[in-house]
């Protein structure tokens, strides 16, 4: 279950208690923050329910309640430069601190006021609202300001302490001012999609048509939510060409539609953004995530979009895939040599095998799963004549190796296999990654039948 349905779940349910009972389970909630876990979502579903029946909200945080509306558009890391419809989450503690001192401090100190006069510190929806309404106003007024003076972007990024911040103003204005447009925008554009692909373009693009009339400032916004819905980059690409009836990017960029384009790309550059940080935390999972992201997000602007080769777009992403490459380069450097090591180990003088590090085969084993989501995405990565070269050399590996290691654990005393059966145990384990359960499986049974009794072994083979 995701966290939407699980939300939506909690509100229905939180709706049928007592007003009583839902004012003591938000005051305690927002007293436990970050101690109990999920309680983002279940304070969401109770508040939600609060005000579905009209009750007051208990206020924790007046920055997080009045900025609730950009939430849904936001992202933790600034990396990449602005993006339209995009606002960095950092960006809000800073617009915050300025509402309250330069943009609209007599609105601020009006709302504080009056949760400090209720005996639980609660704000009523329509002060809520009011206060939104100031934000916005003073928000959207300072980002025109900015746009049309000489230098006011850098004015107003001197006053807010940060370049992102300013250039997020009017996304976040936007969310506050049409807040409702966008919150209706979203419930249709879930039924829309679901109907067929012909009838779900001509309704969307009906949609977005109506909405851009009331609430053009909000359009990033807009194609932000979409792109959401849509889910898979393949998708959102053809999706977008069918609704904007163009593939040239040019032609895209200067529609409508645009900011979905932006979004798209953003996505490769937070996907190597992801891959950086996994290469550092020696996190597989992420890294392997990050690739596949990277991959389908280039396949799908790669196979779907024109461009000229000389564009601006073009050099982006070599520059993508140069820099992505260079990040798995040392996953995959020394694989088949320490693949090597693992199926053709070499005896000591003594004639003893070295021992199996599980650390190594951990490793291992995660520096494989790297390696099959590169070649899966090989020609999306510049990477397809290193990950052949690499497979290649690990399944010639495997395909001699195997069964010389069978022939020695067969040879070995019942009582002396247990290192070799643990050695062809990892060798399973990584030959599952590169070919499939079945076949690992296969080369367990066989182990198996080796590993058995001399007169168990001709009954298995029998």
């Amino acid at each position: 279950m995701s966290d939407g349905e699980l939300g939506d779940k909690l509100r229905i349910y939180f709706r049928d208690l007592a007003p009583d009972a839902r004012l003591m389970l938000a005051t305690g909630l927002a007293k436990a923050g970050g101690a109990l876990p999920h309680a983002d979502i279940i304070l969401g579903a109770l508040k939600g329910a609060m005000r579905d029946n009209g009750e007051i909200v208990p206020l924790e945080d007046m920055a997080s309640v009045v900025f609730l509306p950009c939430q849904a558009f936001t992202a933790a890391s600034d990396k990449g430069g602005k993006i339209p419809g995009v606002i960095f989450q950092g960006s809000l503690e800073r617009v915050w601190r300025w509402l309250e001192t330069d943009g609209a401090p007599s609105a601020v100190n009006r709302f504080r006021k009056g949760v400090d006069a209720d005996p639980l510190g609660r704000a009523t929806p329509e002060a809520i609202e009011a206060l939104r309404t100031a934000c916005a106003k003073a928000i959207l007024e300072a980002a025109r300001v900015a746009a049309e003076e000489p230098h006011g972007l850098r004015k107003l990024s001197a006053q807010l302490g940060h370049d992102r911040a300013a250039e997020d103003l009017q996304d976040i204005g936007a969310a506050l001012r049409y807040e409702k447009a966008l919150n209706a925008l979203a419930q249709e554009l879930a039924g829309d999609l679901k109907l067929a692909l012909e009838e779900a373009i001509a309704a969307v693009k009906q949609r977005l048509t109506t909405f851009m009339k009331k609430a053009r400032p909000a359009m990033p916004l807009a194609a932000n939510l979409l792109k959401s819905k849509l889910g898979a980059p393949g998708a959102v690409v053809r999706f977008l060409i069918a609704l904007a009836g163009i593939s040239k990017v040019e032609l895209l960029l200067d529609s409508p539609y645009g900011a979905m384009i932006e979004l798209v790309i953003s996505d490769a550059e937070g996907a190597i953004t992801q891959a950086q940080e996994a290469k550092a935390a020696a996190d597989t999972a992420s890294l392997v995530s990050a690739i596949k992201a990277f991959g389908a997000t280039l396949r799908a602007i790669n196979s779907e979009l024109e461009f000229d080769s000389r564009s601006p777009l073009a050099k982006r992403i070599i520059g993508f895939r140069k820099t992505m490459s260079e990040t798995l380069a040392g996953r995959m450097t020394d694989l088949a040599q320490r693949v090597k090591q693992l199926v053709r180990p070499r005896a000591d003088s003594k004639g003893l095998m070295p021992l199996l590090s599980p650390t190594e085969v951990d490793r291992l084993d995660g520096d494989i799963a790297v390696l099959m989501a590169a070649r899966n995405y090989a020609d999306d990565l510049a990477l397809k004549a290193d990950t052949l070269r690499v497979y290649n050399e690990i399944k010639d590996l495997l395909d001699t190796g195997m069964p010389l290691l069978i022939d020695r654990l067969r040879a070995l005393p019942m009582d002396g296999r247990h290192e070799m059966r643990e050695r062809l145990d990892a060798i399973a384990r990584i030959s599952k990654r590169l070919f499939g359960e079945e076949y690992a499986g296969l080369l367990l049974k066989a182990v198996q039948v080796a590993d058995a009794p001399a007169p168990a072994r001709k009954a298995a083979t029998a």
